[in-house]
């Protein structure tokens, strides 16, 4: 039984898939044949990758291959992908022979797309803290003081009582 007719209907019942990044790796071979159509068009029309500076480069490039369109998230000033085990290493080494030794093959995705001067939209929002003073340090030694802080709902609110008062 080919796995085509059953990503066919997937993608009628539910338009849009989120895997992580293993996930996505692991079905892409599936999902590659699978979407080996008449018309040669990729499977999804768009692929994002949300913290694609955690993903090596080795493994991000077939989810990325999947779709017609290539949107990359992620941060430049996070730390790299992390090395894999032992055993892996060897498998990550064959690999990047495989598709041929070239500079950063070990790299995450997002510092290749950086490399080859994709467009980019840099995001100056942040909004993981609760509180802009959390993120107040790295905002000045890593991002030059250009990240905006979404107010916590509480400070928010603070503020407006506050003025009503005032």
């Amino acid at each position: 039984l080919s796995s085509a007719p059953l990503w066919e209907l997937l993608l009628e019942l539910r338009p849009v898939v989120a895997w992580t990044a293993d996930e996505a790796f692991r079905h892409a071979a599936a999902a590659s044949a699978a979407s080996a159509r008449a018309d040669g068009a990729p499977l999804f029309d768009v692929v994002i990758v949300d913290e694609a500076s955690q993903l090596p480069l080795l493994l991000g490039l077939p989810v990325a291959a999947l779709g017609r369109q290539l949107i990359v998230v992620g941060d430049d000033q996070q730390l790299p992908p992390p090395q894999p085990p032992a055993a892996s290493a060897a498998a990550a080494t064959a690999a990047a022979a495989a598709v041929g030794e070239f500079a950063g093959a070990h790299s995450g995705l997002l510092d290749a797309c950086l490399r080859a001067n994709l467009p980019l939209a840099p995001l100056r929002w942040h909004y993981r803290s609760a509180h802009p003073q959390m993120i107040a340090l790295s905002n000045e030694l890593f991002y030059g003081g250009a990240l905006q802080c979404v107010p916590a709902a509480g400070a928010a609110l603070d503020a407006s009582a506050h003025a009503r008062d005032g």
